[in-house]
């Protein structure tokens, strides 16, 4: 504990740290009228510096995602990489499970249409079953859509000839 109040105090020396850029300023103000102000920092980054200096570039912390690697702060639990591990492993099983309900939904329709095509098959074989009795029932050869003209119609027509 005493290490780090060492490095704390070496990094930041008379620097207070406070919410935000108003906050600061107000701050800033009411100090400045009894004694010096030390220098201040915002979460945001910004600095004002001990003799009042604010503003430009130097005066903004650059973003987070350009210090990678270089913040220093608590380390990661132990169970972080496990924690992640079982992440990836959801998003997996996730998008596994949502594949195969679409993959289901498919094939319900699939099945849906086979049973329509199968129910027109089994109505087409009624049909044809019913077209072959009509057809007998009329004298016609069921092999070839043909009339069979009875033999006695068919001797007079030899005859005549």
């Amino acid at each position: 504990m005493e290490n780090c109040k060492m490095v704390f105090q070496v990094l930041l020396g008379n620097t207070i740290i406070i919410d935000n850029w108003e906050a600061a300023i107000q701050y800033r103000r009411e100090v400045v009228k009894t004694t010096d102000c030390p220098t201040l920092l915002t979460r945001e980054g910004y600095r004002i510096c001990s003799n009042g200096n604010f503003g430009g570039l130097s005066n903004k912390a650059p973003p987070i995602e350009k210090l990678r690697g270089m913040v220093f702060g608590e380390p990661l639990p132990p169970d972080y990489n496990i924690v992640c591990l079982q992440i990836d492993l959801l998003q997996k099983y996730q998008a596994a499970f949502l594949k195969c309900n679409e993959v289901n939904n498919e094939l319900e329709k699939l099945r849906s249409f086979d049973i329509l095509e199968m129910e027109k098959e089994e109505e087409l074989d009624e049909l044809k079953g019913e077209l072959a009795l009509i057809e007998e029932k009329l004298g016609m050869d069921v092999l070839t859509p043909t009339y069979i003209l009875p033999k006695s119609i068919l001797a007079h027509q030899y005859n005549g000839i």
